[in-house]
């Protein structure tokens, strides 16, 4: 008998599985079918070990619920929406907040470019401004976001970029000229501060999200495959006026 895992090789099936399954415990979810693959050659059974891919995936998902954030679908393996969510130009909002039922049924579902779903959050209508860092910035010993990698609520990208959340605890139209002037100073500190375009639309990719070479073959998009995977998701997200204090303190 031979069972297929998408994306990687055949591996036989061992007979019966044990009676005693041996839970994942402490793996993270973006690292959950690699260990499916070496307890395939222990000779586990999938039924098994797919119950508990759906409690990896219900504790994300309340992990997404506690924290507010608003959920889209991506094409799995990529970075590409799925669906459109952007107001046009008449005002129209395009964009449904999918079930919980929904969210889930969107990690579990596997492609043949990946072998797990993908996901996005709406930074604005979550409520968050997110620093988005590339390589070069996340490099740079002077980055003024580095001081909160362990301080807030931070996600590693396959690039080797950090996504750094933050709570939107400010109204961004009635900004003092000072305030404009310290986050165009932080805007240079980053890629993109995702959460201040128009209609808060801005879209950051979000753990458990894995991007393929496969995908991006298929969908030709310039990527890195790899995992993006939180760096501690005990953190809490920290007000963005803490960044903006912080700002101020190293302006003086």
């Amino acid at each position: 008998m031979m069972i297929r895992l998408y994306g990687w090789r055949t591996f036989p099936s061992f007979g019966d599985p044990p009676t005693e399954l041996l839970k994942p415990e402490g793996v993270p979810l973006c690292n959950i079918f690699e260990w499916f693959k070496s307890q395939y050659r222990e000779g586990y059974d999938w039924p098994k070990l797919k119950e508990h891919l759906y409690d990896k995936i219900e504790s994300e998902v309340d992990f997404f619920e506690l924290h507010g954030f608003k959920i889209l679908k991506l094409i799995p393996g990529t970075k590409l929406p799925a669906v459109k969510w952007a107001k046009k130009t008449w005002g129209k909002d395009l964009y449904k907040e999918p079930s919980r039922e929904e969210v889930i049924s969107w990690l579990v579902k596997r492609s043949k470019y990946s072998p797990i779903g993908a996901v996005g959050c709406i930074a604005g209508r979550s409520g968050f401004l997110v620093a988005d860092l590339d390589r070069k910035h996340v490099r740079r010993e002077d980055n003024f976001f580095r001081y909160f990698f362990d301080r807030t609520l931070t996600a590693k990208t396959p690039s080797g970029g950090r996504h750094v959340y933050f709570k939107r605890d400010l109204d961004l139209r009635r900004l003092e000229p000072m305030e404009k002037i310290k986050i165009e100073i932080l805007r240079m500190n980053c890629d993109r501060l995702r959460g201040l375009e128009r209609h808060g639309n801005g879209m950051v990719v979000i753990p458990p999200t894995v991007l393929t070479l496969e995908a991006a073959k298929h969908y030709k998009r310039k990527q890195r495959p790899g995992k993006y995977e939180w760096i501690d998701r005990e953190k809490p997200i920290l007000p963005f006026s803490e960044a903006l204090k912080r700002a101020k303190a190293i302006l003086k």
